[in-house]
Order: structure tokens, then sequence, then C-alpha cells
């Protein structure tokens, strides 16, 4: 019985120390890799778009009222133009800009991933599955 009590004991004591140390008690050859995300420029010009959209109204006191597209698909024409303002594209963006009243919706996409922001709904920048087109953003 008290062979059987001293096994128990040290597997014991090693999971309170783990845990008092905050490391994770799976052994390195036994961890799975975390799934990374790909290191997608297209939020972030989301993001810049969202920027220049805002000052916009900010100046005029409403939001550009004409649908716009960028494309860097190519990487020579980084500077897009939206209302009054601009922004830059990063190399193999392409953006949509969609006049959505009371808001506006803004699509992006880079190497195959699809990315939107709704003004109406607010938050953040999330993935999306391609839209059907522009006009649908």
């Amino acid at each position: 019985m008290a062979a059987h009590g001293w096994s128990a004991y040290p597997a014991a004591l090693a999971g309170a120390l783990v845990a008092a140390m905050g490391v994770s008690p799976v052994t390195p050859s036994r961890a799975e890799p975390a799934p990374r995300s790909p290191c997608n420029p297209a939020p972030s010009d989301i993001r810049g778009a969202i920027a220049t959209v805002e000052q916009y109204y900010s100046d005029h006191g409403r939001y550009p009222g004409a649908p716009m597209s960028g494309d860097n698909s190519r990487g020579d024409t980084p500077v897009v133009a939206l209302g009054a303002g601009t922004f830059v594209l990063s190399r193999g963006t392409r953006l949509y800009y969609v006049p959505h009243p009371p808001g506006y919706r803004i699509f992006a996409t880079n190497a195959g991933y699809w990315y939107a922001y709704d003004s109406a709904r607010g938050g953040s920048v999330r993935a999306v599955s391609r839209p059907a087109g522009a006009e649908v953003c």
C-alpha cells in the first residue's frame, strides 16, 4: 500500500509545481504547434481607409457618396484617393469602398483572403468569404 502511495505522490507534487510556475504540463515532444493566421496586410489597409473616410466625415458632415476601388495587386499604385484624402495600399491589396447609408462598407483582399468592415456594425475588421461583387459589399 505504501508503494502505491509513493508513486502517486511525485506525480501530484510535479503537477502542483507545474501549476505554481504557470508552465504547461505538456512536454515539447507532445505539444502541437498553434495554428497561425496568415500575415495579411489587407486588414491594416482597411483600417487606413476607415481613417480616411472618417476624416472626410469630420470635414464634410457626410461620408463619400461614390463607390471607389483601389488596386495595388501589382505593387505599382500604392496611393489611393478616397473623398478628399488619400491612403496607402500594401502591395497585393485590392480594396473596395461602397456607400451603404447611413454609413459605408469596405472590403479588401490580398493573397486570396477577404476582409470587411461595416460602419453600421462597427467593431473590428473581420475575415469574410469572397463577396459576389463590389455592389454587394
